[in-house]
């Protein structure tokens, strides 16, 4: 694996791995796309089920970027992957190409350590714009969806997440949104910026995962109810788009289902 890599990034001087996961790397978009105008020297190197979910699609620099990162975060892998992907850096830098990756904390803004760290390495001042909070590439699948999204009262659900407590509570929910409103489920597909064209159109926007809060806030799109692990209250602040209205947050936990059978009414009246 660690030689298919270096073949795919051979010719580069620099490579940013990113071993996270897509809401994080759309928050990081606007400064990897920033020195990717300036450098052609530059590439990304990603997981490879996020080169294959589409989300570079219409991103205007996707021959530079390939699959093969190993996955940072597993609740029983995360050392072993640390020394994997620090054995890929010494690898690579052998190969004559400086590769690094962005180790996350959860006590300061994201999009700060993403700028921050790659104007260090690559000792470049790139820009910070405060309201700026990621970016989504979506063209062609907002006219895909437009004509038929415009003409109903369309609610973008998203029900899948790794937690069991933040998956149940939304399909419950369900049943709590107006009868005149249409849910959008994702389709089966290889290309996420559907998903995003449809919450970008949609009327009513509910949230369960980091994905779709970085991409509202990547497009602008306020959230009516959003639902989070109860394991990031205490740090909710730095993850959270400050560009959006975010209506109610509902922490993840036996009380707050309870609770969110009551927001029905709310849900009405968004």
């Amino acid at each position: 694996m660690t030689k298919d890599i270096f073949y795919q990034l051979k010719g580069f001087k620099y490579v940013l791995l990113h071993p996270h996961g897509i809401g994080d790397l759309i928050i990081s978009m606007p400064y990897i796309r920033w020195v990717m105008e300036k450098r052609s020297d530059f590439s990304l190197c990603v997981r490879d089920e996020i080169l294959l979910s589409g989300f570079f699609k219409n991103f205007p620099f996707k021959n530079r970027v390939f699959g093969g990162c190993p996955f940072l975060f597993n609740k029983t892998q995360t050392i072993k992957n640390y020394k994997k992907l620090n054995k890929l850096c010494e690898y690579l830098g052998n190969k004559g190409i400086k590769a690094f990756y962005v180790k996350f904390n959860k006590y300061e803004d994201r999009r700060y350590q993403a700028r921050n760290e790659l104007s260090k390495l690559l000792n470049m001042e790139i820009p910070f714009n405060e309201n700026i909070h990621g970016e989504v590439y979506i063209n062609e699948e907002i006219d895909i969806l437009k004509k038929d999204v415009n003409k109903k009262n369309v609610c973008f659900l998203h029900t899948q997440a790794g937690s069991f407590i933040k998956s149940v509570t939304p399909q419950r929910l369900k049943k709590f949104i107006p009868p005149d409103y249409v849910i959008f489920t994702p389709p089966y597909t290889n290309n996420i910026n559907i998903n995003f064209a449809a919450q970008f159109l949609s009327k009513k926007n509910i949230i369960v995962d980091s994905v779709y809060m970085h991409s509202a806030g990547a497009l602008g799109k306020d959230i009516d109810v959003l639902f989070v692990s109860l394991t990031v209250k205490k740090f909710i602040s730095t993850l959270l788009p400050k560009n959006i209205k975010i209506h109610k947050i509902i922490y993840g936990n036996f009380f707050d289902i309870i609770k969110s059978f009551m927001y029905y009414v709310f849900l009405k009246n968004v």
